[in-house]
């Protein structure tokens, strides 16, 4: 990327960012054997990411809630614009947040995307009449896999649910950090996806490294696939990179702080 693309270079008084479309959440190793590094930024000045106990998603949190900090005794209005590279592979997550869904998920495929379309007709998300899309053709038949593919994919599920975990834990904090900073009464956030779930299947990538390390950890570099993307995008056909709604339908939220209601928002979807 140019230089005068960084966020340093376009009006941000500071800025962590990242200059590749997809990171390991603990280094700067490559995800490739072209020996490319992942290059994060921090103002104008590169950093070196080699704690694997650092998690990116909470190290984004930690530097967005310090930003809101600063920002207690300024009477001008602020604009933070946070970009979590979660879910997006490489599923890798912390093991804390990981043992919260282990096994949560072996109902299979089918059954979620029954219980996620019945919760979101429920909700008012979507219209009764919207029929739900078959499943993806393929999407694997959870009645023909073995204990020890079921497990696999129960775990590879798990991984992705507590990547959304972390990261909705951190806007938990930002929220939070508003409130302790007294900015509350004037602040509008908007929370939005850029895609619908991915079908990329990173695993049959020939150039992708770290194949056979621990999956969730900073040495294995997997996705969640077709078949968990299909759930994702419940009730919708297709993925990201596709024209169907499965790609291009996505969350937004926006939430208003109510002055008075510390602990209540009011959250508007559309």
């Amino acid at each position: 990327m140019d230089s005068s693309a960084w966020a340093c270079n376009r009006g941000f008084n500071k800025s962590f960012t990242m200059m590749n479309n997809g990171s390991s959440y603990y280094t700067n190793e490559p995800l490739y054997n072209d020996g490319k590094i992942i290059t994060f930024m921090n103002n104008c000045k590169e950093v070196k990411r080699e704690d694997t106990t650092c998690y990116l998603t909470q190290y984004i949190t930690d530097f967005a809630v310090k930003a809101i900090e600063e920002q207690k005794n300024n009477s001008n209005p602020f604009f933070l614009y946070i970009t979590y590279t979660a879910p997006h592979w490489p599923i890798q997550a912390l093991d804390e947040d990981i043992k919260k869904y282990k096994g949560k998920y072996m109902k299979g495929l089918d059954y979620y995307r029954e219980e996620r379309y019945k919760k979101q007709i429920a909700s008012g998300i979507i219209k009764s009449e919207w029929k739900l899309s078959p499943r993806y053709e393929k999407a694997l038949d959870w009645n023909s896999l073995s204990d020890a593919e079921k497990d696999k994919w129960d775990t590879r599920m798990a991984i992705y649910a507590a990547m959304v975990d972390r990261m909705d834990k951190g806007v938990g904090e930002i929220v939070e950090a508003i409130r302790k900073a007294g900015k509350e009464k004037n602040t509008i956030i908007f929370f939005l996806s850029d895609n619908g779930g991915s079908a990329d299947e990173v695993q049959k990538n020939k150039t992708v490294i770290k194949k056979n390390g621990k999956p969730g950890s900073v040495g294995y570099i997997d996705s969640y696939d077709p078949s968990w993307g299909n759930v994702s995008n419940t009730p919708f056909k297709l993925f990201k990179k596709n024209m169907h709604e499965g790609g291009t339908s996505t969350p937004f939220i926006l939430l208003l702080i109510i002055p008075g209601f510390p602990k209540q928002e009011q959250l508007i979807t559309l």
